[in-house]
């Protein structure tokens, strides 16, 4: 089946990720998720929204050349018909997505900090379900050596931030079916008329 890893593939795959991991006590002294959110360019936060976690794509894709193979690879193979597809593979892409920690109490920061270094940290393989529905792996890895710091006034209320930059795998598979080459295989080879003409030879 031809199924890509795009976008919505990885926004959906980080929030359940991130949420899985990186979990607060409420009032109750109860672990919850903190929230998750793909971010606007331009959007703001209510003061009601901390603690949370936010990504945001940089809208910067680079074909993976490295990744790429140029030439079609058999699928579906079959015997009987002496047939086997040819498909042309999937397109590898590296998505730049940028990931921020929010909160405006530093204990709140420093827990998901702390949660997110140990928990996931520089790179990591993220759980995704492919346009298919099949369960695949994106491998990601951090930009640079460090994470970034920053404290902002907002409506008068400190918000902090933390801020990491991925570099995440995907790939672009959307060949239509009814275009894939059908080629004819070899099926049977007489192998005692290659020892007689081998004795010719000899």
């Amino acid at each position: 089946m031809n199924s890509t890893v795009w976008y919505d593939q990885i926004d959906l795959g980080l929030i359940n990720y991130i949420k899985s991991l990186i979990l607060l006590e409420d009032y109750e002294g109860e672990l919850i998720p903190v929230p998750v959110r793909v971010r606007k360019a331009d959007e703001d936060f209510k003061k009601e929204d901390y603690p949370m976690v936010t990504i945001y794509n940089l809208n910067i894709s680079r074909r993976d050349e490295v990744r790429y193979y140029p030439f079609r690879v058999p699928r579906d193979l079959d015997i009987d018909r002496g047939k086997v597809n040819m498909e042309r593979p999937a397109v590898p892409y590296s998505l730049m997505y940028q990931i921020d920690l929010w909160s405006t109490l530093q204990s709140d920061m420093n827990k998901m900090s702390a949660l997110w270094e140990f928990e996931i940290g520089r790179d990591f393989n993220l759980p995704v379900q492919d346009s298919g529905g099949v369960l695949r792996y994106a491998h990601c890895l951090q930009k640079g050596d460090s994470f970034k710091k920053i404290d902002k006034l907002n409506d008068g209320n400190r918000v902090y931030c933390t801020s990491f930059t991925y570099r995440i795998w995907a790939e672009i598979d959307e060949e239509n079916p009814n275009k894939i080459d059908e080629i004819d295989i070899v099926k049977d080879i007489d192998l005692k008329d290659k020892l007689k003409y081998k004795e010719v030879l000899t």
